[in-house]
């Protein structure tokens, strides 16, 4: 019996980019429900961090690329007897209503958060070396 151990990657930029994504979503849905004040520090953090991912040129063409991949693959399976067709419609009105908001072109994901003030304000703060103290950003 030999040992042998697998590493798995995604060799899919794309797929890495969502897997990205999906881990700060998860660190910022692990942060935002913790009681303390570290916790709330680490839910800022990972909020900017989301910001900056959420700037990058291709992130909108990507999701639209995926949820159309989604869609066209859910579609198929309107004419199975062993699928739940209200169901199925609910998902595909959800994913056709995000495409048409990701479609148009004023929509920039993550924009509501970049017009706001206060995160900004932390946002510079904190791109400064140690900026990000208790005494430099709000309560």
């Amino acid at each position: 019996m030999s040992s042998k151990i697998t590493y798995e990657q995604p060799l899919n930029e794309r797929i890495r980019t969502f897997l990205r994504l999906e881990y700060l979503f998860a660190e910022l849905d692990h942060y935002i429900s913790a009681p303390t004040e570290w916790d709330s520090r680490n839910v800022i953090s990972t909020l900017l961090n989301i910001i900056d991912f959420l700037t990058r040129s291709d992130i909108k063409s990507e999701l639209i690329k995926e949820l159309e991949r989604h869609a066209t693959t859910l579609a198929t399976l309107e004419t199975s007897p062993a699928v739940d067709n209200q169901r199925l419609h609910i998902i595909l009105d959800e994913i056709n209503n995000n495409l048409a908001l990701l479609r148009d072109s004023a929509y920039q994901p993550g924009q509501s958060l970049r017009e706001n003030e206060f995160i900004m304000s932390i946002k510079q703060r904190s791109s400064i070396p140690g900026g990000s103290c208790n005494f430099d950003l709000p309560g």
